[in-house]
């Protein structure tokens, strides 16, 4: 799956210049502000890539409880670093955390589920994580029913009801609650992950009419968010065109991969920045005191390129010695676990 791996890293390079560049570079601020939401492309495409992933794991796990403890131990522990990093930072006075922050959010963040209550993120590219979660219940609640078979319908359905929200917000007009369209992004990464397995129920008809579908749900959320929100007088970032434009073009991006994955090899580079991708993404947002401090001192796109290099080094660091580990331990406990399980049923009879 070489070429997820390089999306991944196209995804988190999208994220990282965003965020390194719209604080440092008028050309680049301007363009994320009026035409291209760099950021938000990097994330669709990482919630597209889930919905392709996800469903294979939880339909290849023995059990929702080792598909949940897969998850777990692939998620939190890095997670966790994250989070005692920026603390220490903060402490340090190098790092903001969020205003009015205490000991308590900082628990409620170790659960990573401090969006559903209302919580601020330590650090600002927590926010995904919340949809990531809610994907995964969602899954399971389909896997539990045995809905997990019929991912057109799913995918039909949530289109349908996005679509009637979109055009009642835009008729009331109130703002459209867009994380909605972030799990419809996760839900066609699913659809078209069974298209591309060739072993599912989606034909080339369907995963076409799919693509069509989310790029008309794409523009209507949009415009109901961002559109309305300009008709009403409020002011604010970001617009529509920048983020209708991200959320299009990863879906785009996305499906030319699926196409493409078995007639072009992606660079190794790429799919190994890819592979440790994760830690990138939590903690690139710790480099940027130093990308200011550099800033200052040096032309930015140099302290930019320094920082990133930093960036990846950490993270591949962290990748061998936080993440790989606590993913080996937990396939290695699970799987003791179920040898226990099918030992002890047998004789239980």
């Amino acid at each position: 799956m070489q070429f997820l791996d390089a999306l991944r890293g196209v995804a988190v390079l999208l994220v990282v210049l965003s965020h390194f560049g719209e604080g440092h570079s008028e050309f680049l601020r301007d363009l994320i502000s009026s035409t291209f939401q760099f950021g938000q492309a990097g994330v669709s495409l990482f919630f597209l890539i889930s919905g392709h992933i996800i469903p294979r794991s939880i339909n290849g796990a023995s059990s929702l409880g080792v598909f949940w403890g897969h998850r777990i131990m692939r998620l939190y522990p890095i997670y966790w670093v994250s989070i005692a990093v920026a603390v220490l930072m903060s402490a340090a006075g190098v790092f903001d955390l969020p205003k009015g922050a205490g000991s308590v959010d900082v628990l409620v963040n170790l659960t990573m589920l401090q969006g559903f209550v209302g919580v601020s993120n330590l650090i600002g590219v927590f926010w995904s994580l919340k949809f990531e979660m809610a994907f995964y219940a969602l899954m399971t609640i389909f896997v539990f029913l045995g809905w997990n078979r019929w991912p057109s319908r799913i995918y039909a359905a949530w289109t349908t009801c996005i679509l009637v929200i979109a055009l009642a917000s835009v008729l009331t007009p109130r703002l459209f609650p867009y994380g909605l369209f972030h799990v419809e992004l996760m839900l066609l990464g699913w659809l078209l992950g069974e298209w591309h397995s060739g072993k599912g129920s989606v034909d080339s008809k369907t995963a076409f009419l799919g693509v069509l579908a989310g790029l008309v749900v794409a523009t209507l959320c949009a415009y109901a968010t961002f559109g309305v929100r300009i008709a009403a007088g409020v002011k604010g970032w970001p617009t529509f065109l920048p983020m209708v434009t991200a959320w299009i073009s990863a879906m785009v991006v996305f499906m030319a991969a699926l196409i493409f994955s078995n007639r072009m090899r992606a660079p190794g580079w790429l799919a190994r920045i890819g592979v440790i991708s994760y830690s990138i993404y939590l903690l690139h947002c710790l480099a940027l005191p130093l990308l200011a401090w550099l800033a200052g001192k040096v032309d930015w796109m140099l302290a930019a390129v320094v920082c990133l290099f930093i960036t990846v080094v950490v993270s591949e660091m962290t990748y061998r010695f936080v993440e790989k580990p606590a993913i080996d331990f937990g396939r290695k406990l699970l799987a003791r676990r179920t040898e226990s399980t099918v030992q002890v049923t047998p004789h239980a009879r």
